[in-house]
């Protein structure tokens, strides 16, 4: 995958921004001083592929101050040329795909694809549950449209579930009915959680290991909610019915895949107590590569990456390390605030430069 070209009216500090780049301009290094845009550059390569931030704002914030609205278009080659555009105005997002209008984000998913490496990756580490679900979900979905559409159902008859436990008086036929149909997906995600989990701790080790060249082992452990013997939908469905006192006191569902939790080991010690920074720091990055990787090996998409000021924690030999392995990928934009980063790309034959100056891009030459 390859962007072509990028504009954007009113996004954040973009008030009128057009760019095109070459077919040689594949590894973009971006430096500017803080404060001029540059994650706001990236986010706006990223908004295309969820059709929202990967901060945690509103699409109202990402409309320039003064303004109402905020249009945006890419323009990406995935073996043939595509578009995608976007309007929000008033609350209301349009999207169109190729000169069609779309209804709904299923439509588009998947066809535009970027991983972002950002500050906050090391919470998928070290973070609470709610976050590493997130980005399992989000990572699971993408390789998986059976997972993304079991995930999006389960959430849907959560909500409404809790809805009615929040109202304490309620009809029970209703509950039976909610559980039945969370069974049928719990059923589904638990064991694709399961699957998928055992092959990404694999791929962590093997990374963290040739990457970081540590003496160490490193594995991701799955801790579901609902433990039964015998995983069934029928089970699942008893076990949920059996809670139904329970959750009716708390006045919420208590038990189901919303509550799993994931745990990142180093030497069979929680990273949370026995890793280092920088060890930290590596993992977050594995983690987001073996991402982009799993989007190549399932959709035969090399995403497009997009990279934050993110290796500044390494030491030299693991930036070349690390760097070494995203030069497979047909094209990736990184910030950097630190000009002796420099010279870990400079075997790269496809480098590029830009600049971010008052909310316009421009080409430059950091050599």
């Amino acid at each position: 995958m390859f962007v072509k070209s990028i504009s954007a009216t009113n996004f954040r500090n973009f008030r009128n921004l057009e760019f095109c780049f070459k077919e040689q301009e594949r590894h973009i290094i971006i430096k500017s001083p803080n404060g001029t845009g540059k994650t706001n550059f990236l986010e706006l390569l990223y908004y295309f592929t969820y059709l929202k931030s990967f901060r945690a704002v509103s699409d109202g914030e990402l409309i320039n101050k003064g303004e109402n609205y905020f249009s945006i278009l890419i323009n990406y080659d995935n073996d043939e040329d595509n578009e995608i555009s976007v309007k929000y105005l008033n609350k209301s997002k349009e999207v169109v795909y190729n000169n069609k209008k779309i209804k709904r984000y299923s439509e588009i998913f998947g066809k535009y694809c970027s991983v972002v490496f950002s500050s906050d990756d090391m919470l998928i580490i070290k973070g609470n549950p709610n976050y590493k679900r997130k980005f399992f979900d989000m990572f699971f979905s993408i390789i998986d449209i059976e997972y993304f559409y079991s995930i999006k159902n389960y959430n849907c008859v959560l909500k409404q579930k809790n809805a009615l436990l929040k109202n304490k008086s309620f009809d029970k036929k209703l509950l039976e009915i909610y559980n039945y149909q969370l069974a049928q997906y719990i059923n589904i995600i638990q064991q694709k959680r399961d699957e998928f989990i055992k092959i990404t701790s694999k791929d962590f080790n093997d990374k963290y290991l040739e990457i970081g060249d540590y003496n160490y082992s490193a594995k991701i452990i799955y801790y579901p909610s609902i433990k039964i013997k015998e995983f069934t939908q029928e089970n699942i469905f008893n076990f949920l019915m059996e809670c139904c006192k329970k959750e009716v006191e708390l006045g919420f569902s208590f038990y189901g895949v919303h509550k799993d939790n994931y745990q990142f080991l180093l030497n069979n010690l929680n990273f949370n107590s026995y890793a280092s920074f920088g060890q930290t720091r590596l993992a977050s990055l594995i983690m987001k590569t073996i991402q982009a990787d799993n989007y190549k090996k399932y959709n035969n998409i090399s995403p497009i990456l997009l990279l934050d000021d993110v290796i500044l924690e390494l030491d030299n030999y693991r930036k070349v390390k690390f760097v070494s392995k995203i030069f497979d990928y047909k094209q990736f934009f990184i910030t950097i605030s630190d000009d002796t980063l420099l010279k870990i790309f400079e075997k790269s034959s496809y480098l590029s430069f830009l600049e971010i100056i008052d909310g316009k891009i421009q080409k430059s030459n950091f050599n």
